[in-house]
């Protein structure tokens, strides 16, 4: 949150929304930098960078590559784990620490190194990035970060699909608009 009023005035509020319910825990703290969920937003001199935050507790394990499943799944880890690093880290030093951090936690998880330089590789040219695989560009990183935090997801494609086709979801039982001049409440 951000505010204009003193450390002591937010930090009273807090407390008397804090004895309100017994259940909720607020713990009041002054920082630059903030970790919300898996991003860690932090504000240096005005601008603002996110990267992916950690918890301490969490372990650095993916799906065990000698595990019993298709190797389609496999081979998506490692690609899919860069998507998300390029989407939520907005600059090239946060995705570079967060490649290393993937690439030692599938080392880890028993995937071959050979295994997962192809697939870093094959991120770098579907989305034609490859100069990223080897040198730091940081005009380069910020047109992939850009392209992958707005292109659409899976999820929001299919759901303009159901919003076009009659028959996945009809107009019927489409939400409208209260009319109050048919009914009141």
């Amino acid at each position: 949150m951000t505010t204009n009023e003193s450390y002591d005035i937010i930090t009273a509020v807090l407390q008397q929304a804090q004895k309100q319910d017994v259940n909720i825990k607020i713990n009041p703290i002054m920082s630059n930098s903030v970790n919300f969920l898996d991003i860690t937003t932090t504000n240096t001199n005005g601008q603002l960078t996110t990267s992916i935050y950690h918890k301490p507790t969490a372990d650095p394990y993916y799906l065990l590559y000698k595990s019993d499943h298709p190797h389609t799944i496999h081979r998506n880890i490692p690609y899919t784990a860069l998507v998300r690093a390029a989407r939520l880290c907005s600059n090239l030093h946060d995705f570079h620490r967060e490649r290393l951090r993937i690439h030692v936690s599938l080392l880890l998880n028993n995937y071959r190194p050979h295994f997962i330089s192809n697939h870093f590789q094959r991120f770098f040219q579907v989305h034609k990035a490859d100069i990223l695989y080897k040198y730091f560009d940081e005009n380069t990183y910020s047109q992939l970060h850009r392209q992958l935090l707005y292109q659409t997801s899976k999820r929001e494609l299919e759901e303009q699909a159901m919003k076009k086709d009659p028959v996945l979801f009809p107009p019927v039982l489409q939400q409208r608009p209260w009319n109050q001049r048919l009914m009141t409440l």
